[in-house]
């Protein structure tokens, strides 16, 4: 359950960010849309792959973090589990957030919708990598 909480971070932020952009570019002249449109989806584009690298990060980081998270003093082996669930899944989310951004700034929904997509297929993936009893 946890899990698909954190999973369903990034698709609510991109809905509220369409919401955002819908007062932003109400307020915009449409020449000035449209160059931000294409010059803001070219770059997001660019930014796809960066979800992928964090997912990365994530997996390989994820055994370390829990067993520095465990090796403390008081090892709490549940609260390990969760710290290092926790910052390993924003390894994969802080990317996809220049997807949110990207939408915004008025690109259209491909680059961000993947980003979000990869983001949110790898945070459930972390979880059920992650020790059974956080998912």
């Amino acid at each position: 359950m946890l899990v698909g909480l954190i999973a369903l971070a990034g698709p609510v932020i991109l809905g509220l960010d369409l919401v955002v952009r819908s007062f932003l570019m109400s307020m915009q002249p449409e020449d000035v849309r449209e160059l931000l449109a294409e010059s803001v989806t070219r770059l997001a584009w660019f930014c796809v792959p960066a979800p992928v690298v964090g997912a990365l990060a994530a997996f390989f980081s994820y055994p370390r973090l829990y067993r520095r998270f465990a090796s403390s003093a008081a090892p709490d082996h549940r609260a390990a589990e969760l710290k290092a669930l926790f910052l390993a899944a924003s390894f994969v989310q802080l990317p996809a957030l220049l997807g949110d951004l990207s939408v915004m700034l008025g690109a259209n929904l491909g680059p961000a919708l993947t980003m979000t997509a990869i983001s949110t297929a790898a945070v459930l993936a972390l979880g059920a990598f992650a020790r059974a009893d956080v998912a």
